[in-house]
């Protein structure tokens, strides 16, 4: 009862520059977002006891800078490829309820980058490529009984497509093709984090 919706100022600069003869992009782009009404677990407490739920802290901030890049390969003799690059580096800030200390936005991952790779093969009607993903820190989540630390390592996607028709694609995907896995650390408290 009494959830606010989060309310979010953001305020961005950003610069975009084409390569020539259509050889590519790079992007650069600088962000802040000042976040009222944030919504993170928050202590509540009634007749029975004391819970975790959904609930809003006061305020939060976000800021970072993001790089894109895109380069046509046709070059070196690839005609349709493109290679891609992006990396975000992010900083957020958040009195945790439970501790009363500074930590990330819940959801935030700090520092993030993936490549990517795509070929076209106009004649055959096909595309094939994969992208290597590294989501970045790891995650924090704390609650009442625990503060837990969640990261997942870099994983590789793969695609392959060819089209049967004009309103058909077939398209094979491979998600996480390396086996990449997720550390969780956890601390459980005796009692509750805020004691």
């Amino acid at each position: 009862p009494g959830l606010r919706p989060e309310l979010t100022w953001a305020y961005e600069l950003g610069y975009q520059q084409r390569l020539p003869g259509d050889g590519g992009l790079l992007e650069l782009r600088a962000y802040y977002d000042d976040i009222a009404d944030r919504t993170e677990k928050v202590p509540l407490r009634d007749a029975i006891g004391l819970y975790a739920a959904s609930g809003n802290v006061d305020t939060a901030r976000r800021y970072g800078a993001e790089a894109k890049a895109s380069v046509r390969l046709a070059s070196i003799g690839l005609r349709n490829a493109l290679l891609s690059l992006r990396y975000n580096w992010q900083q957020s800030q958040v009195v945790d309820p439970f501790t009363g200390a500074p930590r990330r936005i819940s959801a935030d991952r700090g520092n993030n980058y993936d490549l990517g790779f795509r070929h076209d093969l106009i004649r055959q009607g096909a595309s094939y490529g994969l992208t290597y993903k590294a989501t970045g820190g790891a995650v924090i989540i704390s609650d009442l009984p625990v503060t837990a630390r969640i990261e997942i390592k870099p994983i590789l996607e793969i695609f392959a497509e060819k089209k049967l028709g004009r309103a058909i694609t077939l398209r094979l995907e491979g998600q996480n093709v390396g086996g990449a896995h997720e550390i969780q650390d956890r601390t459980l408290y005796a009692l509750n984090a805020i004691d």
